[in-house]
C-alpha cells in the first residue's frame, strides 16, 4: 500500500481481511456454504491476527524455501478461516508478490524498541 509507515496497519487489518473474505466467497461457488456461517467461522479466528504488523524477511530464499504458504495461499489469517479443505481456492485469487525495499537498519531498529522514526 503506498505511503506505508512500519509499525502502521498498512491494509493489515481485521476489517480489511474481512473485507476481502468475503469477496472471495462471493466470488467462489463453492464457498457459498459459507455465507451464512462466515461470521461463525469468523468469529474463532477475531482475536488471533496480529493487526498493523508488517514482516520483513531479509533474504527472499528463506521465504520461497521455507515459508511459501504465504506466496501460495497469501493471508495466513484468511486461509485459516476457510480451512484446510478450501485452501486451494486462495491459489487462484491475487498474484504471488515479492516486493524488493530499501528499508534503512535504522529504521527498523527504532521501530523494533518501539519508538517513533
Amino acid at each position: 500500500m503506498p505511503g506505508c509507515i512500519i509499525g502502521t496497519a498498512c491494509g493489515n487489518t481485521i476489517a480489511a481481511l474481512k473485507k476481502q473474505l468475503h469477496a472471495i466467497v462471493e466470488a467462489h461457488s463453492e464457498l457459498q456454504y459459507l455465507r451464512k456461517r462466515l461470521p461463525e467461522a469468523i468469529a474463532q479466528f477475531d482475536d488471533d491476527h496480529e493487526e498493523g504488523l508488517l514482516y520483513v524477511v531479509a533474504d527472499d530464499q528463506a521465504l520461497v524455501n521455507e515459508a511459501n504458504h504465504y506466496l501460495i495461499y497469501g493471508s495466513e489469517w484468511i486461509s485459516a478461516v476457510l480451512g484446510h479443505t478450501y485452501r486451494h481456492v486462495l491459489k487462484e485469487t491475487g498474484v504471488p508478490t515479492l516486493l524488493e525495499i530499501d528499508l534503512p537498519l535504522l529504521i527498523v531498529s527504532l521501530v523494533s524498541f518501539g519508538l517513533q522514526y
